[in-house]
């Protein structure tokens, strides 16, 4: 029998193994590792690239490269040619071609990977919060992931130096959006919405998605902002933010999505069972288990978690300092609340009490259940000798 190895494999064959690549980081390293790769990449570069891009950024790519070329233009190019060179959804026109070049594999790369990490978010949001990452269907990415690389384009060209002269901004590649996809687009800002507000980021003039990049989007949410640096959170060209709420504003697409699509325009499928907190048995919109924790972030900010100390030690000054020194001392207040509730699970002294970390329970639930431990949990940390500050005695 023949020695089969990737030297004398067939070309057709070695041409199919790079279509297989996940991204271009792999292509790259494959085609500089053997000479037969790289013959057969030279060959039949066109194809290859295009199929590493599609595994790169799936179904949605034509989006995804109109983004990346969007933001890669803002320099060099003028609003207005910009607007027009997006206006032609040709195939082949310049803003959305599949064909990546070598200067936009990285940024593509980086587009798709946070776009992946949020579908994960949005999943566990709003289908199944029992799932650690994406079980969304690929219809339900692929409109998730359009939604998102379109409202990220619009974002792109906020940051656009310059107005238009005549003072009117047309989205035209926005403009022939069938009612599915204005309200999957609408879905989508109010799920960017949501991350952002899991953010420690003050609210007011970056508020909304739009002002935010991407992955710095994504900074947010992972990092509390504590580390970003605000220079780089750019006002939106007023002209463009408010092209977009006129696009919605006159096609009614908040009224689209909830009256036409249930509120559910991107999703086919919604996990129901996961519906009832399983401490006090009642219908609730959102429920917490351990794959979610982070999203609780939004609802106890610190002085609301205070609050739940029990009597009147919320006000003893010295244990508001010390737990306002915990979240400091931590990048992400999202992590230190997933951290605390893990350990005041694990540190129940009565293991018939019912509260187990394996439960589905609503807001209100656990705040019963933060008020009955966290002081246990401020009094254990002390002991663990985390505090830092001397003076503080929760003997007092």
């Amino acid at each position: 029998m023949a020695d089969i190895s990737l030297e004398n494999l067939p070309l057709d064959i070695r041409d199919r193994l790079l279509t297989f690549l996940a991204d271009f980081v792999c292509l790259r390293n494959a085609v500089l590792a053997s000479k037969r790769l790289h013959e057969v990449y030279v060959l039949r570069k066109r194809s290859i690239t295009r199929a590493v891009a599609q595994n790169t950024a799936g179904p949605a790519l034509p989006f995804a490269v109109a983004l990346v070329r969007t933001k890669s233009t803002i320099a060099e190019k003028r609003l207005d040619e910009i607007l027009d060179g997006l206006d032609c959804p040709d195939a082949e026109s310049a803003y959305w071609t599949i064909d990546v070049k070598p200067a936009e594999e990285l940024a593509l790369m980086r587009v798709s990977s946070v776009s992946f990490r949020l579908e994960s978010h949005f999943c566990n949001l709003y289908k199944d919060r029992s799932a650690p990452t994406s079980v969304l269907t690929d219809v339900e990415a692929f409109k998730l992931d359009r939604s998102l690389y379109r409202i990220w384009t619009v974002s792109a060209l906020g940051k656009a130096p310059g107005r238009l002269d005549n003072g009117n901004v047309s989205l035209g590649f926005l403009k022939n959006l069938s009612d599915e996809e204005l309200a999957e687009m609408h879905e989508a800002t109010s799920f960017l919405d949501n991350v952002y507000g899991t953010s420690d980021f003050s609210a007011g003039r970056y508020s909304r998605p739009l002002g935010i990049e991407p992955d710095s989007l994504l900074h947010l949410f992972d990092n509390q902002a504590s580390a970003y640096p605000e220079q780089s959170m750019r006002h939106v060209n007023p002209q463009i933010s408010m092209a977009l709420t006129t696009l919605f504003n006159e096609r009614n697409a908040r009224r689209l999505l909830a009256k036409k699509f249930g509120g559910l325009a991107i999703l086919q499928t919604r996990v129901e069972e996961l519906q009832t907190c399983q401490n006090c048995a009642q219908q609730a919109q959102m429920l917490f288990g351990e794959n979610n924790w982070h999203w609780l972030w939004a609802h106890l900010k610190l002085d609301v978690l205070l609050n739940l100390l029990p009597g009147y030690l919320s006000y003893n000054n010295d244990i508001r300092s010390e737990f306002i020194r915990m979240f400091k001392s931590n990048p992400s207040g999202a992590q230190i609340i997933g951290l605390m509730l893990s350990e005041m699970f694990d540190s129940q002294n009565d293991p018939a009490s019912g509260w187990k970390r394996t439960d589905w329970l609503c807001l209100g639930c656990l705040q019963i259940f933060i008020r009955r431990h966290l002081f246990s949990y401020y009094v254990n940390q002390l002991v663990k000798g985390t505090s830092t500050n001397d003076s503080t005695c929760w003997s007092r």
